[in-house]
């Protein structure tokens, strides 16, 4: 009864989708051309090659739906989450829509149906998941498609699971108990105290003897390697889902990740948002605006050259060695606003530094020419860096990135992290006071960014970025 409940709501889950896709693909077809008579409709000639090209394009949204894990198991998990990756996957799937238009030449596609269509589809797909989940949690609650829950370990962590999913009864997960190997009472809370049902060596009795779905390891897996090996195989030989809580690898903010290499596992450990589908989405949203900045800002990025030529002996462009994503070394481009031999003389000058850490900056730069202060103030001097932005070097929006001479001074491993994201134009630091903010604090806010990225954020920073630039905050 359990598998079949759980592969019926599977199969609900997909012809729902089919059906959202062929209504709303209806509906903007009839709002977009403004066909809102029947007869009309009726009327429309539709050839073998339309329907061929409407079946492979839901074998398209398919996949797209695959690829977007939208038909895994939810129960842990938020409705926010499943609704963005809703958005994504719609997203996806309307420009599959949009280039099979072009490609099959029809009309009827046009940006009205793709506006209506993206709305359309997103706000049915929305609601028939709302309706279906809420059904299901009814279920649950009725106690259908029930999922029994071994925990391995005791401590803290395992224990607020427990407490989680016992405080909701609509995820539909039942507690068998906990095993572990040196349990200690005093520190089980008093609900808990007599669901410790035995130690480690006790789980492959406890498997063949009670219904068990998940088992879920809450063990440092430093001192329990060999345990954790031995439970994860016994599950595979059950078939039993294992799950494992983040503590056990003592990260607060790694993801992980199952995939095949032919036939080899591999689980993939990743604490920043590089393997996130949508960073192919930042790449792109990078070229297109990086390209459409260096075409607006050509006037004047001609008028600074000529005018650095004309007033500053020297070359215009100022090319420095930067560390990139992953300590990838890259020339940066920005227009020169210093001496030809500003880097030289850093040394005569450490003394007069203003600011603590590896970083050098001061206020009142001696080395800064007339025209460069101009150039600074305004962060004209940063607009070259487009370039670096379109070849791939650079991003919009990431963490500043730092000449090798500052990064040679690091002395924390955790700042590190900030280059496992593309250096930026513009992030935290520069719409949080740039030149005011100590290193320490800088670092963190990199950090941050590359804890909490979404492209959202990106967005927010860029809108943030304007009028910091306008006002001149910060800058020197």
């Amino acid at each position: 009864m359990k598998n079949l409940l759980r592969t019926t709501s599977l199969r609900m889950f997909k012809l729902l989708d089919i059906a959202s896709i062929a209504v709303s693909f209806i509906l903007a077809i009839i709002i977009s051309t403004r066909r809102l008579e029947a007869s009309e409709l009726l009327h429309t000639q539709i050839q073998v090659s339309d329907i061929v090209a409407f079946l492979v394009l839901l074998f398209g949204w398919h996949m797209v739906f695959l690829w977007g894990h939208l038909y895994e198991s939810r129960r842990i998990g938020t409705r926010a989450g499943e609704y963005y990756e809703i958005l994504k996957c719609i997203t996806m799937g309307s420009v599959l829509v949009l280039a099979l238009g072009v490609f099959l030449h029809w009309e009827i596609l046009n940006k009205s149906f793709f506006a209506w269509f993206w709305g359309l589809l997103l706000c049915i797909m929305v609601l028939g998941r709302l309706l279906l989940r809420n059904m299901l949690e009814t279920l649950r609650r009725n106690g259908m498609n029930r999922r029994f829950v071994l925990i391995a370990g005791s401590r803290s962590n395992a224990q607020q699971f427990a407490e989680k999913i016992e405080r909701r009864p609509e995820l539909g997960y039942v507690l068998v108990g906990f095993v572990d190997d040196a349990p200690e009472p005093s520190l089980l809370k008093g609900q808990f105290q007599s669901r410790l049902i035995g130690t480690l060596k006790d789980i492959p009795q406890v498997l063949r003897n009670s219904v068990v779905d998940e088992v879920i390891i809450s063990l440092p897996i430093k001192s329990y390697y060999e345990q954790i090996e031995g439970i994860v195989r016994l599950c595979a030989e059950h078939g039993i889902i294992v799950r494992f809580l983040r503590g056990v690898f003592s990260l607060t903010s790694a993801n992980f990740r199952f995939s095949l290499l032919d036939d080899m596992p591999v689980i993939t450990l990743c604490s920043s948002p590089y393997e996130d589908p949508q960073i192919l989405v930042k790449r792109l949203f990078d070229i297109v605006v990086s390209a459409f900045l260096l075409v607006l800002t050509l006037p004047l990025l001609l008028a600074v050259y000529v005018t650095l030529k004309v007033l500053s002996p020297g070359p215009a462009f100022f090319i420095q060695k930067r560390v990139g994503y992953n300590k990838r070394i890259f020339n940066l481009v920005k227009f020169r606003t210093m001496v030809e031999d500003a880097e030289a003389l850093i040394s005569s000058l450490e003394h007069l530094n203003e600011t603590d850490g590896p970083t050098f900056k001061m206020k009142n730069d001696p080395r800064l020419t007339g025209i460069g202060r101009i150039l600074r103030s305004t962060s004209i001097d940063e607009l070259p860096q487009l370039w670096n932005v379109f070849k791939g070097d650079m991003s919009l929006v990431g963490p500043r990135p730092l000449p090798v001479r500052d990064y040679a001074g690091f002395d924390s491993e955790w700042q590190s992290k900030r280059f496992s994201m593309k250096p930026g134009i513009t992030c935290f630091w520069q719409v949080g006071g740039r030149s005011k903010i100590d290193f320490e604090r800088w670092m963190e806010m990199d950090v941050k960014y590359v804890d909490t990225w979404s492209l959202w954020l990106d967005i927010k920073i860029l809108l943030k970025t304007i009028p910091t630039v306008l006002l001149r905050r910060g800058a020197y």
